[in-house]
């Protein structure tokens, strides 16, 4: 019940006897809302559980784009970009994007004892090889093992109010092994139908590159359809509209870009650099982005079959790990509300022997390269060989340990988010650079929880870091779904831009790509759990093939000098690896397409056993826990 207008707070006076007492009721609502725009939205909320004539003016539009402006986007806090236009809100609907955003900072800066997690199992029984979160509507999935993989697409929505048990919507097979995968998006325009482009970088003995389109069925479900498939490509690096680079053509490492409509590919290079292959590519218009591990290097189109002399921006101090780098637009002068003509600006993730440091070029059409907003976990070192380049700490407990990163959502300047891994903590995050914040801030959150997937054992994430949305998966098949702040998305409803799928044609439907054969080093097939005879054949080669023993003379040198004489055959090795329950028996077990375990070395206690799997070294200490991990 709201109070009546009559007894709506106390009335206003100007304490005269030539004057009447006034109402707030009496008040004309402009001035109302002018006032409401100097309160805080606390204090807005009080007002509103007064009385109804205060409760509707408070649900007044333009309120909440002021306050939108003033309390998220001057403090630079995390916005959809999936949002509808402003124009296009309603003023509750803009309330509750601003209180899911309020809500997600909070939940983000309590501690991790504090913090409330919503995870949504979704193991699988392949390795998951690919995820992607498609606005705030779907996530879509790849797992792999030798020979299939499966493509299947789910309801964020669905799974989020059901923990797991409902939401799958549709899912294809394929033959081969999916090593990665791009969503590309192209927004509505002119009414027209969206425009989901997905490419697959398959891992065969003819690696290839499968173009997928996403159509509706008569009852709106989206199905994938193949469009076409580029044969002796591999490494796969960005997809932008019907444009996508890659890495690798028929077995010579050399950055390519390859327009799939008209299946034209052009060669950026003739030859592979001798300092190392493309490590991460980016296209915007006609310049494309190439980060080797030694440098930045910028192309310009000539025509459609020749690229321009390559300029080298930046060269890194350092050999690169890693590295991601991602092309965003930064209005032109004059422009406003996002319209009118923009420039292109690179935003570049890397890792080296110093640690994570990300940073951006502001214009990549100048002449003079200036580079602003550097971040970097872990040295005071320079990073580049410039001296006006003036890098500063961010939170240098990382360190070199980092293993990956990935730049999300990079849309506007200001925005976005980075995510990366180190070996010991199962997801980390830090914000793009906010101009009000100081080095020392450090990354926004670090999300722990006893259910979320190992993240060393290849393993694959999205963010969505205004939607408050995680999805990590791994080799072992393990893939969860987790909320880690902020509303739920049924609270949301109404404020995104729904994805409308274009009807899928006749004659268009997907068809069977061509049978592949796995090859190394992706050999392993087995059923998912192996047979009591199975493993006994499997352990008979191991005996046959001990690993080798280091000397336990001194617990220092423990691990460093081998010894003369391989170990007797040990019972022991029955009961360490025929273990049924944990990541160590999925790691032997699973349907993962890596490759079978070889176990390299060990010590006398038999504590510690380093084991091979696909090129990866483990360290897998038995009795250090009940999952057998290192």
């Amino acid at each position: 019940m709201f109070p009546t207008s009559e007894s709506c707070l106390a009335p206003l006076s100007f304490h005269t006897n030539d004057m009447a007492e006034l109402a707030l009721t009496d008040v004309d609502g402009d001035v109302l809302v002018d006032i409401f725009l100097q309160l805080s939205v606390k204090d807005l909320l009080r007002v509103r559980q007064t009385c109804r004539y205060l409760y509707d003016l408070t649900h007044t539009k333009n309120v909440w784009v002021h306050i939108l402006r003033r309390d998220l986007i001057s403090a630079r806090l995390p916005f959809p970009s999936c949002c509808r236009p402003v124009r296009d809100l309603t003023g509750p609907q803009l309330e509750a994007l601003l209180s899911h955003a309020l809500c997600l900072e909070r939940d983000i800066l309590q501690p991790p004892e504090r913090r409330s997690l919503h995870i949504v199992p979704l193991h699988q029984k392949r390795s998951v090889t690919w995820v992607k979160l498609v606005r705030a509507q779907w996530l879509v999935v790849a797992a792999s093992d030798a020979s299939v993989s499966v493509l299947s697409i789910w309801s964020l929505a669905s799974l989020l109010d059901s923990r797991g048990s409902q939401g799958l919507l549709s899912e294809i097979h394929l033959s081969g092994p999916v090593r990665g995968a791009i969503l590309d998006l192209a927004d509505d325009r002119d009414g027209r139908d969206d425009q989901v482009i997905v490419a697959l970088d398959i891992c065969s003995p003819q690696p290839s590159i499968q173009v997928f389109q996403l159509f509706g069925d008569g009852a709106g479900v989206p199905t994938f359809s193949h469009l076409v498939t580029l044969d002796d490509a591999a490494h796969l690096r960005a997809l932008r509209g019907a444009t996508i680079c890659f890495a690798l053509h028929h077995e010579l490492s050399v950055p390519c870009v390859w327009d799939w409509q008209r299946n034209v590919v052009v060669r950026l290079c003739d030859q592979p650099d001798p300092l190392g292959g493309c490590m991460a590519m980016d296209i915007w218009d006609n310049f494309v982005a190439v980060v080797t591990p030694e440098r930045l290097q910028l192309f310009n189109t000539l025509n459609d079959t020749e690229m321009a002399v390559r300029k080298t921006l930046l060269e890194f101090r350092g050999e690169v790990s890693f590295a991601d780098v991602v092309f965003s637009s930064r209005p032109s002068d004059g422009a406003t509300d996002g319209t009118g003509a923009s420039t292109p600006m690179i935003h570049l993730c890397i890792c080296d022997y110093l640690g994570l440091h990300v940073f951006r070029l502001l214009d990549v059409s100048s002449e003079l390269q200036h580079f602003y907003d550097v971040r970097r976990w872990s040295s005071p070192l320079p990073l580049v060989a410039d001296p006006a380049f003036m890098p500063y700490e961010v939170a240098p407990r990382f360190g070199p340990g980092c293993t990956s990163v990935s730049w999300i959502n990079a849309f506007e300047v200001g925005k976005g988010a980075y995510t990366f891994a180190n070996g010991r903590l199962p997801a980390v995050g830090a914000r793009a650079p906010r101009w009000q914040r100081t080095p020392d801030d450090g990354p926004c959150f670090r999300l722990a929880a006893p259910h979320m997937p190992a993240l060393y054992f290849h393993a694959v994430r999205d963010l969505d870091e205004a939607l408050g949305l995680l999805v990590a998966g791994n080799a072992f098949g393990e893939l969860v779904l987790c909320r880690f702040g902020g509303s739920a998305l049924r609270e949301l409803d109404g404020c995104f831009q729904e994805v409308r799928l274009p009807t899928i044609k006749n004659g268009l439907p997907f068809q069977t790509t061509t049978q592949s054969t796995p090859a190394p080093p992706f050999p392993y097939a087995g059923p998912h759990r192996l047979s009591d005879a199975s493993a006994q054949t499997l352990l008979a080669t191991w005996k046959a093939h001990p690993p080798a023993q280091r000397a336990n003379d001194d617990a220092a040198h423990d691990w460093q000098t081998p010894a003369s004489l391989a170990p007797p055959l040990d019972p022991l090795w029955h009961d360490l690896f025929l273990a049924r329950h944990g990541r160590a028996a999925r790691l032997l077990h699973a349907r993962h397409y890596l490759g079978t375990p070889v176990p390299l070395l060990f010590d006398r206690a038999r504590t510690r056993v380093v084991l091979s799997v696909g090129g990866v070294r483990f360290v897998w200490c038995p009795h250090h826990d009940h999952d057998g991990d290192a």
